[in-house]
């Protein structure tokens, strides 16, 4: 190999190799893309001024699903996460916080706090996040959410109702951006359920 034909192709791979390390390396901050996971339940009911308090304990979350990865699967047993994009923060903060919207909005609670909140409580929910991820299946694949709440009375310690919601939603394409997009739909889904679910007990409670 001449010394002529050599050459550019070494500088050729340098730049290439240059144009990889300054991506990889996070040097080009603007690659990584955020999202938030969100739902809009379409409700907006002012609270009652009669109606209970509850508290909404911070959920847990599965492993795997803390991180603020974005998770994709294309084999149930084995999590993969999208390069370049990422949670704006934990999901189960942000699970947390549309809970809270959710709640405040629907109409059934007189209040919803915080445990942090020293007010009094009628009803505590523990929810527990099982699974956030984008599955593919066939094509571009689905959005999906397992969620576990436990409904408590605070006063006696008594389990008014638990329950697994789980939904998924189909993606509108491949990639981070739809598979977000499909599992916002889903956990729209779960909180509409989770709801309605709330209010039934509230309006039954002694």
């Amino acid at each position: 190999m001449s010394p002529g034909t050599w050459i550019p192709g070494v500088l050729a791979l340098s730049l290439a190799i240059a144009g990889c390390a300054g991506l990889r390396g996070g040097v080009d901050a603007t690659a990584v893309r955020t999202f938030m996971l969100d739902a809009d339940t379409g409700v907006s009911a002012p609270a009652p001024r009669e109606g209970p308090v509850v508290v909404v304990a911070a959920p847990l979350v599965a492993t795997g699903y803390d991180g603020t990865g974005i998770v994709y699967s294309r084999d149930a047993a084995v999590l993969e996460r999208y390069g370049y994009s990422e949670w704006v923060g934990a999901p189960g903060g942000m699970l947390w916080s549309a809970l809270l919207r959710a709640l405040e909005s629907s109409g059934t609670f007189s209040a919803v706090l915080r445990p942090s909140t020293p007010a009094r409580a009628d009803l505590r929910l523990d929810p527990e996040l099982i699974e956030l991820r984008h599955a593919y299946r066939d094509g571009t694949g689905e959005g999906r959410i397992r969620l576990r709440a436990t409904l408590v009375a605070v006063g006696t310690g008594a389990v008014v109702f638990t329950r697994t919601y789980a939904a998924s939603a189909p993606a509108a394409a491949s990639g981070p951006a739809a598979g977000v997009a499909a599992i916002n739909a889903a956990l729209t889904q779960v909180l509409v359920e989770l709801t309605a679910d709330l209010r039934a007990a509230a309006t039954t409670r002694p």
